[in-house]
């Protein structure tokens, strides 16, 4: 990675099923159609740990296919409305000073034991180095995702802070803390 004021790095993850559960519904476990900031930032910090990076754009490259399961957790059986074949390009920054050379990034991302949302749903995680494929969304203009969970702020109890989501031609950009928007 370059000396420059921030490093960039994009990573590709894919998965068979993904749940980005919305805190809005209480007894079925419903997802978002878009990975939010705050699980891209956890990927990001499992998959490549002591960066300090966070996400800046989530690319959608596959179309976005739900469908009903039942599933069985702590609680007993939920229905849970989940993602089918995902796959999307996370893209973020870490400062320089924690940046590290592409080799090392890439034995932390092989050894990165990550999941889409739910741990009964595990990602393929691989650093990028070229383009990635075209998003199955471009073209499809401005799309918007609604209110979406942003961070989870922590003051002695976690408490979600939202934003207004937008997914414009496949890519959904993620404001930086101090121009987001946020609703507690």
């Amino acid at each position: 990675m370059n000396n420059g004021a921030a490093s960039g790095f994009r990573l590709l993850v894919e998965g068979d099923v993904a749940c980005f559960r919305r805190p809005e519904f209480a007894s079925d476990l419903v997802t978002y159609d878009v990975m939010p900031p705050t699980v891209a930032n956890r990927l990001i910090s499992s998959s490549l740990p002591g960066l300090g990076a966070s996400a800046t754009r989530i690319q959608v490259l596959n179309p976005i296919l739900r469908r009903w399961q039942t599933m069985r957790t702590a609680r007993g059986t939920k229905r849970c409305h989940v993602l089918d074949n995902v796959a999307y390009v996370v893209e973020g920054e870490a400062a320089t000073s924690a940046a590290r050379s592409l080799s090392d990034l890439r034995a932390f991302v092989a050894r990165a034991e990550v999941h889409l949302g739910l741990s009964d749903f595990p990602a393929r995680v691989s650093l990028l180095d070229g383009d990635a494929s075209r998003s199955a969304l471009d073209g499809s203009g401005t799309i918007d995702l609604g209110w979406m969970v942003y961070d989870l702020k922590s003051g002695g109890r976690s408490a979600p802070r939202f934003f207004r989501a937008v997914m414009q031609d496949g890519v959904m950009a993620i404001p930086p803390q101090e121009l987001a928007d946020l609703a507690t």
